[in-house]
């Protein structure tokens, strides 16, 4: 039991919240398809008195709420009022004010048809506009859209259908051929569409709707469930009755000289049979004529009535506009005490005690027929249909406009990252939405198709996508190029695609972004190579761009004049630069490019100073070598002048020994190494470092380059060592591409050694007459050992200087000659006598690797088991140094086999188990040999195409029709040959709307999209688990199944979509648990739906098994908080066992005073058990003094006596007599109603 309340909110002309009203006094009106009214008295002293201040031209709504039996408040349909006029008295110090308000629909009144362009000039309807065909959504949609195109009234009432469907989403039921003067106002037209029986309307706040006339989806039928009654329920009730329609005699005349009389028995006839005459237009059939006047039959035999009830409105179980509302039908006591009515307006006003007065006007089925008969306005041409045509209206015709061209197109084009890192173009086009076809009247728009080509000639368009929304967004173009764009717009219900639009051309942006700045470059010099080393990262230490290309190497003399020497570096490593001599400073920085040719900024520049193959220090000790062998040659010449006479006496002895000396001569010259050849190759090397030094004698100038030096500042003298030109060299120090590679440079080697003579440089030779004179020192002249090894210069003595066997093993001291003084390479095996060398010779540790020659040293020449692990150095035994192939066969215990020296890198093959990482160092894989743990990061498929199983971490679904998507993983199972999409089963652990959610889905996968049309585009899916309650977001346990046809949603035929079948179960925290079935097709459904609401909702517990289309609801609801089994359709039977079966004796059957009749009831036999019958007799007769019994019932039968009383009784006395039947008798007939039993 709840009391009606009601609250008033005022909103300022924009909609916007301005505060609540409390009037003083106030009554309101709320009508079916008729405008209503508010009138309020308000002190304007009184709390929020300050809003009706403002004055009436700054607008102000009003909307008047009720509260639901939950103490929420809601707003019903035609409850939103606008202030149009007001009135006070000047005088009054309470500054009162009466507010006069209408309900919104008001407002449709200064919405006109003023679209001139659309009148006709010709045939007998000109100067009006023709809406040929149409239905009330298109009329009413089309007006609204002119007005609001003009900024008029229409731009604050946004409408809630359009030209193909109702506000239930209904295709329109009817249609008319209509012609509108100019100047008439929407109210009017929507007033006489609602008076023609083709539409019902409402507004619901500020939107205006419109249904199918009588659609059960507004005008909804409540009579076996709200009941007013009599003696509880009401406070006054007056009533309106005429018999103004009677009619005993019809006379119908339609086409074809269709002309009858149609007899009205049980019309009453208290002045003889009244007589009507009916015109039905387009009728010439007698059979369809009588079906057509069944109404007015009905309506011409009884009183027709209206009926005013008010009502209680504290306690009572039915709120009005909460429970029911105008359009409603009910069930309230008339002339028969209950009788099916409509609700047509409800009349509310305040109580003194703060409470509410209600008053209903009711009107009953004949007297709502009549009155919506007698308000169709024959004044609009060729709007009203009389007679028999405003029976059943033809079936809508199918839609052939054609869409105007979408306008505004403007198209927008930026630059993207392909997969690879190549720029691609991305286009976004924008339009204004289509609602007109070509003739100026509204459409509703399904889609949007939107093409491109290169703007080049022969060019064919190409499709960019299709769109619900007024933008599309496409890719995969190439930048720098120019495209063509257009648009059409896709209707919802007509035949005919819109026309294209211009097309509009736009240039592809390109990817003008600079990459990153690299980091700074590690640099490195050693032998006259200076090395740059980058590690492939970005100034601030990230990974570059996916459209990275390489990096150039700049270097300059200053860290501001950076240039370009290379661009060959495409990721991390090195490059070196030989071109600097020793003592060079350089700086050397970094700048990115991308594929597009981007260049990013140079990157911080680093220092470096080369350094040569000799150091400098090294040059300064070569130098003083040379300085002090100067000296020494000098010395040697004083004492070679000095010791003259013991070199002519030392002749024979040097003879004697000359064959020695040409041998050790031979060893010294290896020997000296050191102080020539090594001491050469520095001075060369030092050379090419210093660039350009002086001679020995510091008499001439050093060139030592690869060019010939220039002759204008060449002194006679002057030595150019010209080095060489040929280009860096690499070997291999094992296999060839799968060992490490070692660059090789020639720009240290001298090819050749030349003196400028004056006029050209000619090859440069050192001769012993550029010291001495020949001759000139003679042994005679040398004290006796005044000539020792350190007094001769390297090579200076050779073989022909010696006498033969002048130099013998006796001449030699011990241990001079050794290893150091030996030439390399002199002393080979035939030098050597057999078994001389034998381990006691040779030192510890005096043979190593590098004395011994590549491939000296073979299997055949080592004893078998000399080499044993304690004999090989632990590391020397790598990758490198094992040839490809060498195992084969053999088995490995306790190595670890890796890609990558460091931790956490490449990959690992230890005993028992398999370990990877990325280039980040996570791991990526883990295999247990024992099988107790494997791990593989990231996607695993069984195979590249064909059938094959799709493992993802990383798996998102998306919802139909939405831009709903859910993440978690998932396993698809893509197929073999073509499909719409991949059948999968996959996790739900975060949902884009909902949020966190838990739930597994299976889709089976479809072959077809469905845009093919009919036969394609079949698909179903499950999902199950823990997701949230779209309204409140809390958590709820669901279980969904459905099948599908046009699954995607691709099919131009939108009716197949509504062919599908579903399954779901529901448990809500706080709002109970559902279970609901469905089989829909398009227009009706067949649902059952269980449900146990929580407190959270209504409590109720409730079985529905239903049938419905746009017309009827069938079937049966179990309420058991209410208590309730409803019960709709008509009552059938199933063969053989049906639970109940009807009979009835109809017509008029008369009966006697103190008879009776009996009656045979015949019922179809069950196949098992039988049949208890109950039967009624009933009389519209005063006094009919009857009864009846039901008796002989049998399995297919059951006979009903109906008996009367005595025409008149005496009471025991014999004073008082009691009339119990007309003495003339009374009409009657019979109801029965059988149940099944066993």
């Amino acid at each position: 039991m709840s009391n009606l309340r009601v609250r008033f909110k005022a909103y300022d002309s924009a909609g916007a919240f301005l505060g609540f009203l409390r009037p003083s006094s106030w009554s309101a009106s709320v009508q079916h398809d008729d405008a209503g009214t508010l009138s309020m008295t308000y002190p304007r002293v009184a709390l929020n008195g300050g809003i009706l201040k403002r004055g009436l031209e700054q607008g102000l709504e009003i909307g008047m709420e009720v509260a639901a039996h939950d103490g929420t408040w809601v707003e019903p349909y035609n409850c939103r009022f606008l202030l149009v006029s007001r009135s006070r008295d000047a005088k009054d110090a309470t500054d009162t004010v009466t507010l006069n308000c209408m309900t919104w629909i008001w407002l449709t009144k200064k919405i006109l048809n003023l679209n001139m362009g659309a009148l006709l000039t010709d045939t007998d309807n000109k100067g009006k506009r023709p809406f040929y065909s149409a239905n009330p959504g298109m009329i009413v949609h089309t007006l609204l859209d002119e007005n609001r195109e003009r900024g008029g009234a229409a731009t604050v009432m946004p409408a809630g259908f359009n030209s193909s469907q109702d506000t239930n989403g209904d295709t329109w039921a009817s249609k008319m051929t209509l012609y509108y003067d100019p100047g008439v106002d929407l109210y009017t037209v929507i007033d006489n569409l609602s008076a023609n029986g083709l539409c019902d309307w409402r507004t619901d706040g500020r939107m205006l709707k419109l249904w199918n006339a009588d659609s059960t989806a507004l005008c909804r039928d409540l009579s076996g469930r709200v009941r007013i009654q009599l003696a509880t329920g009401l406070l006054e009730s007056p009533e309106e009755e005429t018999i103004e329609g009677l009619a005993g005699n019809i006379l119908i005349r339609g086409d074809n000289d269709l002309v009858f009389t149609q007899e009205n028995p049980a019309a009453p006839t208290p002045w003889g049979k009244w007589e009507l005459y009916s015109s039905q237009g387009g009728v010439s059939n007698k059979d369809t004529a009588r079906l057509m006047m069944q109404t007015q039959l009905a309506s011409a035999a009884r009183v027709r009535g209206q009926y005013t009830r008010q009502i209680l409105t504290d306690d009572i179980d039915y709120l009005p506009l909460v429970d029911y509302r105008p359009g409603d039908w009910v069930t309230a006591p008339t002339v028969n005490h209950g009788e099916k009515v409509r609700v047509q307006r409800v009349e509310l006003s305040n109580r003194n005690d703060g409470g509410v007065k209600c008053a209903l006007m009711l009107n009953d089925r004949l007297y709502d027929a009549q009155t919506r008969q007698a308000k169709r306005i024959q004044g609009i041409t060729g709007g009203a249909v009389a007679g028999g045509a405003s029976g059943a209206t033809p079936a809508p015709e199918k839609d052939h406009r054609v869409p105007k061209a979408p306008t505004g197109l403007v198209v927008q084009t930026d630059a993207y990252l392909d997969a690879n890192g190549y720029a691609r173009g991305l286009a976004t086009a924008h339009w204004a939405a289509v609602t007109q076809a070509t003739n100026s009247t509204s459409i509703e728009i399904t889609s949007y198709r939107v093409e491109w080509r290169p703007n080049m000639a022969g060019e064919t368009w190409r499709s960019a996508g299709v769109t619900t929304d007024t933008t599309l967004s496409w890719g995969n173009l190439d930048c720098g190029t120019t495209i063509l764009v257009r648009v059409r717009a896709v209707p919802t219900y007509s035949d005919r695609l819109g026309a294209w639009s211009d097309p509009v051309p736009a240039d592809v942006a390109r990817d003008v972004t600079p990459p990153s700045v690299p980091s700074v470059p590690v640099l490195a010099s050693e032998t006259g190579i200076v090395t740059i080393h980058w590690d492939g990262n970005t100034a601030d230490g990230g990974r570059m761009e996916q459209d990275f290309d390489h990096v150039e190497v700049g270097r300059g003399t200053g860290s501001n004049n950076i240039s370009m020497i290379a661009a060959t570096q495409s990721g991390a490593g090195d490059y070196l630069d030989t071109t600097l001599s020793d003592g060079d400073t350089r700086y050397y920085a970094l700048r990115a490019v991308d594929h597009a040719g981007n260049r990013s900024q140079w990157s911080t520049p680093a220092q470096v100073t080369c350094h040569g193959a000799v150091s400098s220090e090294d040059l300064e000790q070569i130098t003083q070598t040379i300085t002090e062998n100067k000296e020494i040659l000098d010395q040697a010449k004083e004492e070679l002048a000095g010791v003259k006479t013991d070199v002519a006496t030392a002749k024979t002895d040097i003879a004697t020994n000359k064959n020695a000396l040409e041998t050790a001569n031979q060893e010294l010259s290896t020997v000296k190494t050191d102080v020539a050849n090594a001491k050469q190759e520095a001075a060369n090397a030092a050379a090419a470092a210093a660039g350009a030094q002086t001679t020995a004698d510091s008499k001439s100038t050093v060139y030592t380059q690869p060019d010939e030096p220039a002759h204008d500042n060449l002194t006679p003298g002057d030595v150019w060592r010209r080095t060489s030109t040929k280009a860096p060299e690499t070997y291999w120090l094992g296999e060839p591409n799968n060992s490490v590679s070692v660059l090789v440079t020639h720009t240290d080697e001298v090819e050749e050694t030349l003196v400028w003579n004056g006029t050209r440089f000619t090859p440069y030779y050192l001769f012993l007459d550029s010291l001495a004179v020949t001759g000139s020192i003679s042994t005679d002249l040398l004290a006796a050992n005044a000539v020792t090894a350190e007094k001769i210069k390297a090579l200076a003595i050779t073989t022909d200087k010696l006498a033969a066997n002048a130099v013998n093993a006796d001449k030699i001291a011990a241990n001079s000659v050794t290893a150091d003084k030996i030439k390399a390479g002199s002393v080979v095996a035939d030098k050597i006598a057999a078994n001389a060398i034998t381990t006691a010779k040779i030192a510890a540790l005096a043979v190593n690797a590098d004395k011994i020659a590549a491939n000296a040293i073979t299997a055949e020449k080592i004893a078998a088991l000399a080499i044993t692990a304690d004999k090989i150095a632990a590391g020397t035994i790598t990758s490198d140094k094992i040839k490809a192939g060498q195992f084969v066969g053999y088995v490995f215990t306790g190595a670890v086999f890796q890609s990558h020296t460091e931790d956490n890198k490449g990959f690992k093959l230890r005993d028992g188990a398999l370990d990877m990482w990325n280039a980040n160092g996570d791991k990526t894989v883990h295999l247990d040999g024992e099988g107790n743990e494997n791990i593989l990061v990231g996607t695993l498929q069984t195979a590249l195409s064909g059938d094959r199983i799709v493992i993802s971490p990383k798996f998102s679904t998306t919802t139909i029709g939405s831009d709903q998507y859910q993440i978690g993983s998932g396993i698809s199972f893509p197929l073999s040959g073509t499909y719409a999409m991949v059948p999968y089963i996959a996790t739900q652990s975060n949902d884009s709307k909902y949020g966190s959610i838990s739930t597994i889905t299976i889709n089976g996968g479809m072959r077809t999209d469905g845009s093919a049309g009919a036969g394609t585009g079949f698909g179903s899916f499950m999902r199950l688990g823990q997701t949230r309650n779209p309204s409140t977001k809390t958590e709820m346990a669901t279980v969904y199944m459905t099948a599908n046809c046009d699954y995607l949603r691709k099919s131009a035929d939108t009716s197949r979509r509504e062919w599908r079948s579903s399954f779901s179960l529901n448990t809500t925290s706080g709002d109970g648990t559902t279970g609901y079935m469905e089989a829909r097709k398009p227009g009706a459904y067949a649902s059952c739906m269980v449900r146990a609401n929580g407190n959270a909702g209504d409590g109720a517990t409730r079985c529905e098994l239903l049938a419905t289309d746009s017309n009827a609801q069938i079937g049966m609801i179990a309420n058991l908080n209410t208590g309730y089994l409803s019960l709709g359709g008509y009552l059938g039977w199933i063969n053989g066992a049906g639970t109940f079966q009807c009979n009835w004796v109809e017509g008029i059957n008369h009966i006697n005073p103190y008879s009776y009749t009996t009656w045979t009831l015949t019922i179809a036999a069950p196949k098992y058990g039988r049949y208890k019958t109950l039967a009624v007799v009933n009389s519209t007769d005063s006094y009919p003094g009857l009864s009846g019994t039901v008796c002989n019932e049998k399995s297919g039968s059951a006979q009903f006596i109906v008996k009367s009383m005595p025409s008149r009784l005496s009471d025991v006395t014999g004073k008082k007599d009691y009339t119990l039947v007309p003495t003339g008798g009374v009409n009657y007939w019979v109801t029965a109603l059988s149940y099944y039993i066993k």
